[in-house]
């Protein structure tokens, strides 16, 4: 994208397409001063967006920021794959690539470790996709999309979240921001215009735009949850969060497909025989019944009687 200064407000125009952004400076002739509110800021989009050169003063040093997450605001973040090889970006802005199962299978277990329905926050592609087979956010209390939660108090009172992959615009946003700083923002490396990796280059200012998109949105929607004051726990399923973020381990059972099918019918009950396990669930006799003996010995189910005609009653002892 080029830039063109020749008339107020600033055009970038996208030589690809032809199309034309304008930025519109807000007037502060006037003004004595301009004050500025962000938990993580950018400085040069705060200067470009606004025409006022800020002068960044920090409340928090960023070394104590991670204490000031746990211990001041009482937030706890569990990232998945931060202890092992899962870990990604998951980029899910298109609501292409996304990890159903995976998701599935982490709301799940957070609603049987805590006893509660997690609330999501995820894209707006990805809420679309999962409304569709309504499997993955059946597992979800509420749920909303990135944009709608920036400066909302909607979660102030919930305990428990998730988010669920990360934002990514896309390369063009980045370049209309340096286009508008009159400067030139482009992927480096190897990268392929189609990658949204952890590796991602784009220069020093295009990071910083970069990461201003992407893993401080994921923070923002992580202080969405517990602004009463109560102990929130957040599970955040990408590696998009700032890096003085130190996530804490959680160990929490989860299930496959087939458990959690049978689970969701044992639990809240007194119990039900494995004929009605199937009756409920639309399994096959084997399917329920490799999955009632591996729960079994594991110790999440046990029995409690028999009917009428003398058949097993299997109950949920929880995890």
């Amino acid at each position: 994208m080029d830039q063109r200064r020749q008339i107020a407000p600033t055009v970038a125009w996208n030589t690809k397409d032809t199309t034309v952004h304008l930025l519109s400076v807000p007037n502060f002739e006037s003004a004595n001063g301009v004050v500025g509110l962000d938990g993580t800021p950018t400085k040069r989009m705060w200067d470009t967006a606004f025409g006022v050169s800020f002068d960044h003063e920090r409340v928090v040093p960023e070394e104590r920021m991670n204490d000031y997450l746990t211990d001041a605001l009482d937030i706890h973040v569990h990232q998945y794959g931060a202890h092992n090889d899962n870990g990604g970006t998951r980029p899910y802005s298109s609501g292409v690539h996304l990890y159903a199962d995976t998701d599935e299978k982490l709301l799940h277990g957070m609603g049987m470790h805590f006893d509660a329905e997690p609330d999501v926050i995820t894209t707006k592609a990805a809420i679309r996709r999962y409304d569709e087979d309504d499997r993955v956010l059946h597992h979800a209390d509420e749920y909303r999309n990135f944009a709608s939660v920036k400066s909302s108090n909607a979660f102030r009172e919930s305990t428990l979240g998730a988010v669920l992959g990360s934002p990514h615009p896309g390369d063009e946003t980045f370049k209309r921001w340096g286009a508008f700083m009159g400067l030139p923002i482009r992927r480096l490396g190897d990268n392929s215009p189609d990658d949204k990796g952890p590796n991602l280059e784009y220069g020093r200012t295009g990071d910083e735009i970069y990461q201003h998109y992407v893993h401080n949105q994921v923070l923002q929607s992580i202080l969405r949850f517990g602004r009463d004051g109560q102990e929130a726990h957040v599970l955040v399923t990408s590696m998009c969060t700032p890096s003085w973020v130190e996530p804490e381990p959680l160990t929490m059972t989860t299930f496959n497909g087939a458990d959690r099918r049978v689970i969701g019918c044992l639990r809240d009950t007194d119990g039900r025989t494995q004929s009605e396990i199937v009756d409920e669930t639309g399994m096959d006799q084997g399917n329920v019944s490799r999955s009632l003996t591996g729960l079994e010995e594991q110790g999440f189910v046990g029995i409690g009687g028999t009917d009428n005609s003398g058949n097993l009653r299997r109950t949920w002892e929880g995890v």
